[in-house]
């Protein structure tokens, strides 16, 4: 009973990359998953939902707390660190999550975590 006090009071932290189970969002969020380096536009994965890009804004600000784009930045995020951690080079791990330049990637990932992809602050 303690222990469920202290859970039930303890503050709760956004999660780095949410999820929803909202049925238009969901397939979506899962597509990109399956690649994270794809740049289809906002607006034709809107159309392909069947929605308009208002409500898939609306939509994901209501159920993710943040826009597409910017769960999709943290999704890259989230796939290159181990890429990174494995010692993986700056320039292809910025290839292979969808980037042109290693300096936007390293721009991407520094306002997302404060930090850039060699670790220094």
């Amino acid at each position: 009973m303690v222990l469920r006090d202290q859970l039930n009071s303890a503050p709760v932290k956004d999660n780095f990359l949410p999820f929803t189970g909202d049925p238009v969002i969901r397939p979506i969020l899962e597509k990109l998953e399956r690649d994270p380096a794809s740049n289809t536009p906002l607006a034709i994965l809107a159309r392909e939902a069947g929605i308009t890009m208002r409500t898939l804004h609306r939509r994901c600000e209501a159920t993710l707390g943040m826009s597409l784009n910017q769960w999709r930045q943290r999704l890259r995020v989230v796939r290159a660190m181990p890429l990174l951690e494995k010692g993986e080079k700056i320039e292809s791990v910025a290839f292979e999550m969808g980037y042109s330049t290693a300096s936007a990637f390293i721009a991407m990932f520094s306002r997302q975590t404060g930090r850039t992809p060699g670790g220094n602050t």
